[in-house]
């Protein structure tokens, strides 16, 4: 019923995807998959009708499921492909992709930043911020600034980390 040799092999493609994060963080756009689902979305959306509300809505239904389905199926069948070459060379591959799905080290680098900026007083903590949220940091108190990296590390938890671990388990 299950197979244990791809159990072990995704197991080692997992930890190598976090050994991968903790020592080289986030690769360079030029090679980031994520990078290229924004530049997808981007085309998208400018060849999307401009002006009919419905056709907007069912347009953004079809972006939103035709993205992850071409990116998914595209790992999938090349993982599919790479087990069938070797365990060494699917568990290399497999955790380099996994690791694109994800940002542990950087999450945490930038919420440090913002903690260490706000104890020091500097005003950079608000460009530091923006890192992580997507509002308008420039009017934001301490306190708000505090629970605008809390909010934002937990909800990136939930989809730079949890997520994609669990749609690979």
């Amino acid at each position: 019923m299950f197979d244990i040799d791809l159990i072990w092999m995704n197991a080692a493609a997992l930890i190598l995807a976090l050994l991968l994060d903790i020592m080289l963080g986030e690769p360079p756009n030029v090679v980031h998959p994520v990078a290229y689902m924004g530049w997808m979305t981007s085309l998208m959306e400018r060849l999307g009708p401009k002006s009919n509300h419905i056709a907007q809505l069912l347009y953004g239904f079809l972006i939103a499921l035709t993205i992850p389905i071409v990116f998914a199926t595209a790992g999938y069948f090349l993982t599919l492909a790479l087990k069938n070459l070797h365990p060494a060379v699917y568990i290399a591959i497999t955790g380099i992709l996994l690791k694109m799905c994800f940002s542990v080290r950087s999450l945490g680098k930038t919420a440090l930043l913002v903690k260490s900026e706000l104890e020091a007083n500097k005003p950079e903590h608000r460009k530091s911020l923006t890192a992580l949220v997507s509002r308008d940091t420039s009017n934001l108190t301490p306190t708000q600034i505090v629970g605008a990296a809390i909010e934002s590390v937990a909800e990136n938890t939930t989809d730079s980390f949890v997520a994609p671990w669990l749609y690979f388990a």
